[in-house]
């Protein structure tokens, strides 16, 4: 994934909150969504993610909704 270079630092308030995320999901597995078109990765999804999510791919520029319940792993 590529980052992009801030010119400003982010604020404590921000930082403590991607912490939290991180912590949130560590030792869960995440499921890996792919582009239909062309299979490149466009993002991972965890256990409690819920609804829907407009995505663009990176790698070939189509455009989808993704229905994150579809997505979910049987168990």
């Amino acid at each position: 994934m590529k980052q992009m270079k801030l010119t400003t630092p982010l604020p404590p308030e921000v930082l403590e909150r991607i912490r939290n995320g991180r912590k949130a999901v560590e030792g869960e597995e995440a499921n890996i969504i792919r582009c239909p078109k062309c299979r490149h990765v466009l993002m991972k999804k965890y256990s409690d993610a819920k609804g829907h999510i407009d995505c663009k791919c990176t790698k070939c520029g189509e455009e989808f909704v993704v229905d994150l319940f579809s997505w979910r792993r049987a168990r």
